[in-house]
């Protein structure tokens, strides 16, 4: 059986914090993450910028271990859950660059 390592460890090591700003069909699109601990997310703030005008907006993204997103499955009536760490089948374990999951619905 696959261990259950907390994915955080996956996704943490990667965040960028600052991002490029990228500009397309003349609106200018900047991002900025953190990872917000105490909550267990992460948020990304957007400003877009067409001239004078400038809207911002925030995605929040919340980040389970794998063994919280193996009981929400479990209790969602899925059985044999199945974690793996890439699509070739690789257990799920530190370090994996992704959760995958296999369940059946009965």
């Amino acid at each position: 059986m696959a261990t259950l390592s907390d994915e955080r460890w996956s996704l943490l090591p990667g965040l960028v914090l600052e991002e490029p700003a990228m500009t397309l069909g003349g609106v200018e699109a900047v991002s900025a993450n953190e990872y917000d601990a105490a909550n267990s997310r992460r948020l990304t703030s957007f400003t877009f910028r067409r001239g004078t005008q400038e809207h911002r907006r925030t995605s929040v993204q919340y980040v389970y271990t794998a063994a919280e997103v193996v009981r929400l499955v479990t209790a969602a009536e899925f059985t044999g859950v199945e974690p793996y760490g890439d699509i070739d089948g690789t257990p799920f374990r530190f370090g994996s660059p992704r959760l995958l999951l296999m369940a059946r619905r009965p």
